[in-house]
């Protein structure tokens, strides 16, 4: 579920397609745009993706007191 605080890889860019594996941190939603805002190592600036182009790599289960890891090649994530 994405949301303010997940850590997420982007894929899917075309234009940008040097963005495809990075990862970042959703740093807040613009109902405007109908797009999340991340911050990504590297970039100077805050980018806005679609959904579609994130996907969440891990969340806390407060109920089970672990991770839920998501299925990412390690590739993608070094």
């Amino acid at each position: 579920m994405l949301r303010v605080g997940s850590n997420v890889v982007i894929d899917g860019l075309s234009e940008r397609a040097d963005l495809n594996g990075s990862i970042g941190v959703i740093t807040s939603y613009s109902n405007e745009q109908q797009r999340w805002i991340i911050m990504v190592d590297g970039e100077p600036k805050k980018l806005a993706m679609k959904p579609s182009r994130l996907e969440v790599l891990a969340e806390w289960s407060w109920a089970t007191g672990t991770d839920t890891w998501r299925p990412y090649d390690a590739a993608i994530c070094a």
